[in-house]
C-alpha cells in the first residue's frame, strides 16, 4: 500500500479516530471492566457490549465502512496500551484516563511511541512525583531526574527504590546522592557489571543505556531480558541498532527464530532515537 494512497489515508484516519474514542469516558470504563473478566475467554463476549456502546456513541457521525474500521482498531489499541502498562511502574491510585492522556500514538501503525509517552507522563503534574521520577530514571532523562529529585522529600526519597522501582532507578539515586549525575555515561558500565535486579522490579528499558555497555554485557543483558519475558520488541530493535553485524549474528543464534519473525512487519517498530 503506497504511503499516500486513499486506502492508507483512510486507515490512518480510522486509527486516529479510534485513539480518541479509546479515551471516551464510557468506553474507558468498559475497557477497565474488560480487564477484570475471568476466565479470559469470556472477554470476547464482553466486546459485543463494547461494540454496542461504540455504535451508540458514534451514531451516524461516521460512514458505516469507516465506522467498522474505527471499531476494528479499538481492541489492538487496548491491547497495546495494556502491554505498555505492564512494562512500566504506574501508581494504581492514579486514574487510567490520566495515563491514557499521556499516550503518544504512532497513528500509521497504531503503536505507542514509548519515548514520547514517557516524556509526557514525566511532565504531567496529575501523576505523583514518585511515578514520574521512576519513569524519568527508566528512560534516562537526566534533566527531569535532577528536577524531580529536588521535589522529593524525606520518607518518599527513602521509599523511592522499593517495590515498582528497578536497577536504573537505583543507579540514578546513587549518582544523585553523590551529586555526580553528569558522569552517568561513564558509570553505567560499572553499575551493570553485576546484575542487581529484584523480583518486584519494573522492566528496564535497555536501549536507553545499551550503547554504554561493553559487548559481552550487551549480549548478556539482552538474553536475560528475553529469558525473563521483559524484552519489548521496540526495545530489542533499538538495542540491535547499536550492534555490529557480528553481534547481531550472535544474538540471532541465542534467541528463537519466532522472535525475529515478529519483526517482519515494518509497522511493529520504529527508531525513536
Amino acid at each position: 500500500m503506497e504511503s499516500n494512497s486513499p486506502e492508507r489515508l483512510e486507515t490512518m484516519v480510522a486509527a486516529a479516530v479510534a485513539s480518541h474514542i479509546f479515551m471516551h469516558p464510557e468506553i474507558d470504563a468498559m475497557l477497565q471492566i474488560e480487564e477484570t473478566i475471568f476466565p479470559i475467554d469470556l472477554r470476547q463476549e464482553y466486546w459485543s457490549s463494547i461494540e454496542r456502546k461504540f455504535m451508540e456513541i458514534t451514531g451516524n457521525l461516521l460512514p458505516i465502512p469507516l465506522r467498522n474500521m474505527v471499531f476494528g482498531f479499538l481492541k489492538p489499541l487496548h491491547e497495546t496500551y495494556d502491554l505498555w502498562k505492564k512494562d512500566h511502574y504506574l501508581n494504581k491510585k492514579i486514574k487510567q484516563n490520566v495515563y491514557k492522556s499521556c499516550i503518544s500514538w504512532e497513528i500509521d501503525s497504531a503503536t505507542i511511541n514509548r519515548r514520547k509517552t514517557a516524556a509526557k507522563l514525566i511532565r504531567n503534574r496529575r501523576v505523583d512525583v514518585r511515578t514520574r521520577f521512576i519513569m524519568a530514571c527508566t528512560y534516562y532523562q537526566e534533566d527531569d531526574i535532577v528536577d524531580l529529585w529536588r521535589q522529593i522529600r524525606g520518607k518518599t526519597r527513602r521509599a523511592i527504590t522499593r517495590r515498582g522501582s528497578n536497577d536504573s532507578v537505583r543507579f540514578w539515586v546513587k549518582l544523585l546522592k553523590k551529586k555526580a549525575t553528569h558522569t552517568w555515561r561513564e558509570e553505567v558500565e560499572n553499575h551493570y557489571r553485576v546484575t542487581n535486579s529484584k523480583p518486584y522490579d519494573s522492566p528496564l528499558i535497555l536501549n536507553c543505556f545499551f550503547r554504554y555497555l561493553n559487548q559481552g554485557k550487551q549480549l548478556q543483558m539482552l538474553i536475560k531480558q528475553f529469558a525473563t519475558q521483559r524484552l519489548h520488541l521496540e526495545d530489542f530493535l533499538l538495542c540491535m541498532n547499536h550492534m555490529d553485524d557480528y553481534q547481531r549474528a550472535n544474538v540471532r543464534g541465542r534467541i528463537p527464530v519466532f522472535f525475529f519473525e515478529l519483526l517482519a512487519d515494518p509497522g511493529i517498530m520504529r527508531d525513536e532515537a
